[in-house]
């Protein structure tokens, strides 16, 4: 089969796949946050995401949809992107592309990457430039040209500028280099250190971004107190280098991976392939994959899953590589061929019919039409407070699709904060804003209605939250 045509394959069955089960606007948790961010050109919550805003933007101007739908879309594009170069990577490794299709297609079925694909968040995109970075870093090492060494000093700091956990690949590139140092000069590794900071120096938009007053100025980085505050996540320093539950992260670590791959036990022989034909590459992902697994260990947050993708490419590798093993070692000529597109189509089929219900936001409206209910029943120049990250459902509706601008909606949790106190008083210049609630409450009860909208995503299902209606107070 032509080369060009299994990519296109690879890349349609997951561009198709994603696109059918996408959300079609607006979703829970982070998305109002970023989605708001690159329509407007703001900055987001820590750390800022420059590569990712930037790139959404472009998104936004797509003619479909709404402008969640668009960003989103750009979600489903970069999964697909992400897949094609995990056949790729897999086939200049291997050489074969039974290895190279069952590889991408367990990525690409695999239900948090799946999930992650679907709405408008970083860890896709993070992902695709990590896989990017593989794919220049084994075309380095096929012949040693320079320049891609260079593109993947480029495109590696581009993509710490979506997010930092790239930065766990560090080590385990380090190595890989380190075991190819005949073919290094050092004229050309210092040009792409230098190119990898010209890839971070994305950050730079966020100051530049914060100096226009954008609706959106997360932590208002336009001095270096506030950037360095904003680009190390300070705000999130008590969740890092947790002790307590460590050995229960890293055993969820373990039950994360196994409930991504149906067919995960082949990636021990994918090891062992790797142990016989490549050991530099096995040194490289399972270096990759232990400082991925320490990270998330010390790293205590509720959506700690979504870390491993990482950890879940390379297996996807493994895999590939390990059925690709035994169908070489065991069988051969024409069986051997039927048998290897008969697991091809298992690992799809199955993938798709285990996680398709679990995972698929297709038609799901549910995250807007909480949003939109709390906002069209409030009075006219209501407050509406709230705790938690539904405020970015209200910040999008707001400042991308100018629903109820005239309602003023605080995050009571975020008060404290002295660049969003200052937010909000730019913003609505008429209300009365203090880090104590009580104060802001009593000042402001005698002018305007007073509500409270608050989900709790433990107790309630989705369509449950999208009928629940603000608590006027």
């Amino acid at each position: 089969m032509n080369k060009k045509l299994d990519y296109l394959i690879v890349f349609l069955v997951s561009f198709i796949t994603y696109l059918w089960s996408m959300a079609p606007t607006i979703w829970w948790g982070d998305t109002g946050d970023l989605i708001t961010s690159a329509y407007v050109l703001g900055v987001p919550h820590p750390t800022g995401y420059p590569t990712y805003v930037l790139l959404a933007k472009i998104f936004t101007f797509l003619p479909i949809g709404d402008i969640a739908f668009r960003v989103n879309l750009m979600s489903v594009f970069f999964g697909a992107l992400t897949i094609l170069f995990v056949y790729i990577c897999t086939l200049l490794l291997t050489k074969k592309k039974v290895a190279g299709y069952i590889a991408a297609f367990s990525l690409t079925f695999s239900a948090i990457f799946w999930s992650q694909a679907l709405i408008a968040e970083v860890y896709v995109l993070s992902a695709f430039f990590l896989v990017f970075s593989f794919y220049f870093l084994l075309r380095w090492r096929e012949n040693g040209e320079k320049k891609y060494l260079y593109l993947l000093g480029l495109f590696f700091g581009i993509g710490l500028g979506v997010h930092r956990s790239l930065a766990l690949f560090i080590p385990a590139i380090l190595v890989y280099l380190g075991l190819y140092s005949k073919q290094i000069k050092w004229k050309n590794l210092i040009i792409a250190f230098l190119l990898l900071l010209l890839g971070l120096s994305v950050y730079a938009y966020l100051p530049l971004a914060s100096m226009n007053d954008p609706l959106q100025d997360w932590g208002n980085p336009a001095n270096l107190d506030n950037f360095i505050w904003l680009v190390q996540g300070k705000q999130y320093t008590e969740r890092y280098f947790k002790l307590d539950g460590f050995f229960q992260r890293v055993a969820n670590s373990f039950n994360f991976l196994i409930s991504q791959f149906i067919v995960l036990g082949f990636s021990l022989v994918g090891i062992y392939y790797f142990i016989k034909k490549d050991w530099k590459f096995l040194l490289f992902g399972l270096t990759g994959v232990g400082f991925n697994f320490l990270f998330a260990g010390f790293y205590d947050i509720p959506d700690l899953m979504v870390y491993y993708i990482p950890t879940f490419i390379i297996f996807s590798i493994f895999i590939g590589s390990g059925i690709e093993f035994l169908l070489d070692e065991f069988f051969r000529g024409k069986f051997k061929k039927v048998l290897g597109i008969a697991i091809i189509f298992l690992v799809v089929l199955s993938g798709f019919l285990l996680y398709y219900p679990g995972v698929s936001l297709r038609n799901d409206y549910s995250a807007r039409e909480f949003g939109e209910r709390a906002l069209n029943i409030v009075d006219k120049d209501a407050l509406l407070f709230t705790k938690s990250d539904v405020v970015f459902i209200f910040w999008y509706l707001q400042n991308v699709e100018g629903l109820r601008r005239d309602v003023v909606v605080i995050n009571q949790v975020m008060l404290p904060m002295d660049w969003y106190r200052n937010l909000l008083s730019r913003i609505n210049p008429g209300v009365i804003i203090d880090s104590d609630i009580d104060k802001v409450l009593n000042m402001n009860k005698d002018k305007r209605s007073i509500y409270y909208a608050d989900v709790n995503y433990s107790q309630m299902s989705y369509k449950e939250l999208s009928k629940k209606s603000p608590v006027k107070i």
